[in-house]
């Protein structure tokens, strides 16, 4: 009798251990298929991961989201993440955590694409968001993220191919609602000032400032024909003065400095279909620099150049932001309405070289002043001292004839090459014959000689109009004071 009980015991065990099995192996499949449930059960007891790729091999991600399109692509030789353009810089490190996400863990439980809404039931017809990875091996994948789940801390979620639907997680799904405000640096990459080649600076009511390569003081300076356009020989005007040098540390604080100092606000318009309603088709500002690269090889007789370009339209409705665009980048921003002021208030006078007529004493042979009244021939008599900055001038100057002491010719000298115009007007062509004429004789390093003239127009009480050697317009006023101080010093050379 023991023993029959204790083989129907057995049986019993064995059928319910038959009956549980079956049940596993033929139930509701619970762990493999699922429709959405009304709460997410905890989904830790099983993951999988969206690819076996590595995400150092990501190359690029495109993001499609609520606010649009998002291109992202790693430089291959720097290991950088670049947007739309080079010259906008982006957080490296946002960018790198996005690329891992793309590889992170993906949560079972698997939900089923037969339920009763399909995909959309999960919002993946269409997705609420696509992240396309492209890879190294030129493989890609791509996620679609769709719906919050109701416990508020997962995505569905579906890799393109994949017949199941899974979870991410929250933080994951929410990165990819960045765009690229998120993840800039918010700093506008100025050109590097030694590859600098040349400035174009328009504003709205102002004269347009173009600056170009200053060949001849490269040249001067015994700097390489193919390098003379650098930075490092300077710039020159060729608009609105054309031919007049720039002094590159003022240049520097009053227009590099403030371009360097630009900070994105904020994204204003994904679109740049209309620039027009923010003032972008005629900018109150446009700044463009043309800078060389010397690393590269040419290509002809030229180097390769690139350029960037920056524009500011209207201020925004509270008059605290810019609205901006840059080529390259196909959204618009805004900038702080401070940042972009002390490019509109540019004088390019701060920066351009303003002496009239500065000319090295040792290359002079000769100069004539012709004033009402009194003519001043000026003989500088030169000696065989080669002349340096070391050395004082090896000169024996006259002034009419009689010899005058050296250091107060020098300090006469300096008052002649010192004299700087104050400011620029509308172009006029003088009616009267000019007032006073100051002509310098000069040698050039082969021994030819030339003569540099400027004339002085009255203008008013306060300044006269001067114009250069063959130039029929005068837009350029000099202190009459400046002048009359230089005259009245030659007079006492005199007594």
């Amino acid at each position: 009798m023991k023993k029959k009980i204790c083989v129907s015991l057995g049986l019993l065990v064995l059928l319910t251990g038959l009956v549980i099995a079956n049940i596993l192996i033929h139930g509701s499949g619970a762990e493999e298929m699922q429709s959405p449930p009304a709460q997410i059960p905890d989904p830790s007891f099983q993951t999988y991961m969206m690819t076996d790729q590595n995400p150092s091999d990501i190359t690029s991600l495109t993001i499609t989201n609520e606010y649009g399109i998002m291109d992202l692509a790693k430089d291959r030789n720097t290991g950088f993440w670049n947007g739309a353009s080079q010259f906008i810089g982006l957080d490296q490190h946002l960018v790198r955590v996005m690329a891992v996400d793309f590889v992170m863990p993906i949560i079972g439980p698997r939900f089923s694409m037969e339920a009763a809404g399909g995909l959309a039931e999960y919002g993946l017809d269409p997705p609420l968001r696509t992240v396309e990875a492209r890879y190294a091996d030129n493989t890609s994948d791509t996620l679609h993220i769709g719906r919050v789940t109701p416990d508020g801390q997962h995505y569905y979620a579906r890799m393109l191919g994949n017949d199941q639907v899974y979870l991410i997680r929250n933080i994951i799904g929410d990165r990819y609602l960045w765009t690229y405000n998120d993840i800039v640096t918010r700093d506008i990459n100025v050109i590097e000032p030694d590859s600098l080649i040349n400035v174009i600076l328009a504003r709205d009511g102002c004269d347009d400032i173009i600056l170009v390569p200053n060949f001849a003081a490269g040249l001067a300076e015994g700097i390489h024909p193919d390098r003379a356009f650098a930075m490092n020989s300077g710039l020159m005007m060729y608009a609105p003065l054309q031919g007049r040098s720039v002094r590159m540390r003022n240049f520097t604080e009053f227009v590099m400095t403030p371009a360097a100092n630009i900070r994105l606000h904020a994204l204003a318009d994904l679109s740049i279909e209309n620039p027009e309603l923010y003032g972008l088709d005629t900018p109150v500002l446009e700044l463009i620099f043309i800078y060389a690269d010397f690393s590269a090889e040419r290509v002809g007789n030229a180097l390769p150049q690139s350029f960037w370009r920056f524009r500011a339209g209207n201020p925004d409705g509270n008059g605290e932001y810019y609205y901006v665009l840059y080529d390259g980048i196909p959204h618009i921003f805004t900038v702080p309405r401070e940042m972009i002021e002390p490019l509109l208030a540019v004088d390019f006078l701060s920066f351009t070289e303003r002496f009239v007529r500065l000319v090295n004493i040792g290359t002079v042979h000769s100069i004539r002043i012709e004033s009402p009244g009194e003519v001043y021939d000026i003989f500088l008599n030169h000696g065989d001292t080669v002349l340096d900055d070391s050395a004082a001038p090896d000169i024996s100057p006259e002034v009419n004839g009689r010899q005058v002491p050296v250091r107060d010719f020098i300090s006469f000298y300096q008052l002649l090459v010192g004299i700087t115009y104050e400011q620029m007007i509308e172009p006029f062509i003088p009616e009267n014959a000019p007032e006073l004429t100051v002509t310098f004789n000069i040698y050039a390093a082969d021994g030819s000689a030339s003569a540099l003239t400027n004339y002085y127009y009255p203008f008013n009480n306060s300044f006269y109009a001067v114009t250069d050697e063959g130039e029929a317009e005068a837009r350029l006023l000099i202190s009459r004071q400046a002048l009359n101080h230089m005259l009245r010093y030659l007079d006492m050379l005199l007594d």
